[in-house]
């Protein structure tokens, strides 16, 4: 990999990921994981609030490496996001390995690499920039996918493996969500003639057979550690997605392919259809993209009608997709270009030119969204704590012990903050800013209030000292009752 196309990928998918506060779904959750595993020093048992999480049923991998990052990193937001960081950038690195070896493109391993880094379907929430399963997930069924391609076309046992090993990854990070690539690859593997041999081959069956073991000895060591685990897992991760909706959303079926066009892929979505016109017989288009593009766009089609049949649908989990769909615009892409110098006869820099704006176009799109999205999140009342808890240890590195007024809700992102908070010497408390506790306030010991309504009755009927601090959260000293 050139070293400017490196740099492009470490800035699209590193840009400010340091930042952002901890969103609430999922990734607060796993961050309190992480920091649970990493106090308790049990490496096999999630927990929440001190107990075994039944909530988040996922295996641990990701937890695993996130209780690596808070141990090697402190607890900041790098810790939990550099594993999702280092799988996008690792995914990427894959495709244009992909296209130079494979497709026989430097031009659409290093345009696969870019529209995947400033694709939203991707490079957005839950994946690439944030602390959850999915860009680990991504990673695993990606290279599954294009090891178990090349074993298909090269007959060379050590793909096959090599996409077992990536397949039990895949399973011990999300579970269920990994069973999607077998018939996704099957499909793209058994119409076009050239891949059914494999069917026929007991090495196939035995390489998925044993990609389950880990995951199966997983299963059994947590059921005997803490019974009621595999129910939870059951009802959570398996049967439960698929036949109801565990969630408050409901999109119609049709919302991934609807994705897929926009906005997920932006502008590069109008390349989607050239690289599946490359994949008809007879295409102008040599024969190993030809084959690839079959492959692609029958793996892309299966996955999503997989997905679709589920009852419960969010956005993110069509992001292992991503990958295939950016190589397909990448041969898209580099069709038209062909076409542009050749037939066309355009001058080169005119065409050099193009490329350049269709890559800096989405990708300022990107950043500009994600830009936008993390001015609108300081407003929100539930995620202001991560705008002020943070900068205690530089603003007040003196202070005691302290009680945090909180809202009278769930808030995973509150958790953890004060998990690092005593990390670092301090003492904080939280309590639920119910009627009975705003009546009942002590004098003496400082309170952090975020709400603005408890704020308002607080200074209404308590004497109060404000104390220095930053962020739009208020401390306050409680002096006495008015």
């Amino acid at each position: 990999m050139s070293a400017g196309l490196l740099a492009a990928l470490l800035v699209l998918l590193g840009w400010r990921v340091g930042t952002p506060v901890l969103h609430l779904w999922d990734e607060s959750r796993l961050a309190v994981n992480a920091a649970e595993m990493l106090r308790s020093g049990d490496w096999l048992i999630t927990r929440y609030n001190g107990r075994p999480d039944l909530w988040n049923t996922k295996p641990p991998l990701l937890i695993w490496l996130q209780a690596a990052g808070l141990y090697g990193l402190g607890y900041g937001m790098w810790a939990i996001r550099l594993p999702s960081v280092l799988a996008a950038l690792a995914t990427a690195w894959m495709l244009y390995r992909f296209g130079c070896q494979v497709l026989g493109s430097r031009f659409v391993g290093a345009f696969a690499a870019l529209i995947l880094a400033t694709s939203p379907g991707f490079n957005g929430t839950h994946v690439a920039r944030f602390g959850d399963y999915d860009a680990l997930l991504c990673l695993g069924l990606t290279a599954a996918a294009l090891s178990w391609y090349r074993h298909a076309q090269q007959r060379q046992a050590r793909w096959l493996w090599q996409g077992a090993g990536w397949f039990a990854l895949a399973l011990l990070t999300k579970s269920a969500a990994a069973l999607l690539v077998l018939p996704a690859v099957a499909v793209g593997l058994a119409l076009p003639s050239a891949g059914r041999w494999v069917f026929g081959q007991w090495r196939t069956y035995a390489a998925i057979g044993l990609a389950f073991g880990p995951l199966l000895l997983f299963y059994g060591l947590r059921e005997a550690a803490a019974p009621g685990y595999l129910a939870a897992a059951w009802f959570n991760d398996w049967y439960g997605r698929l036949s109801q909706h565990i969630v408050t959303l409901d999109h119609p079926w049709w919302v991934y392919f609807q994705r897929l066009l926009f906005p997920d892929l932006l502008t590069w979505s109008l390349l989607l259809p050239v690289g599946l016109w490359l994949a008809r017989p007879g295409a102008a288009a040599p024969a190993p993209k030809r084959r690839f593009a079959q492959f692609a766009g029958l793996y892309i089609l299966v996955f999503l009608l997989i997905l679709s049949a589920a009852r419960t649908r969010l956005g993110w989990y069509s992001a292992p997709v991503y990958p295939l769909a950016a190589l397909l615009c990448a041969l898209g892409l580099e069709h038209l270009t062909r076409l542009a110098l050749h037939a066309g006869r355009w001058p080169r820099p005119v065409v050099v030119g193009l490329l350049g704006l269709a890559t800096v176009l989405p990708a300022g799109v990107l950043l500009h969204h994600e830009q936008t999205r993390w001015n609108t999140e300081k407003t929100d009342p539930m995620l202001r704590y991560g705008y002020q808890l943070p900068l205690l240890p530089a603003t007040r590195p003196g202070l005691g012990p302290f009680t945090i007024l909180r809202e009278d809700r769930y808030n995973a992102a509150l958790t953890f903050y004060m998990a690092a908070l005593r990390q670092q010497g301090f003492q904080p408390t939280a309590i639920a800013g119910t009627a009975a506790a705003l009546q009942d306030l002590r004098p003496g010991q400082p309170l952090l209030i975020c709400d603005e309504a408890m704020q308002r009755y607080v200074r209404q009927h308590y004497t109060t000292q404000p104390l220095p601090g930053p962020g739009p959260c208020v401390l306050l000293k409680i002096v006495g009752r008015k």
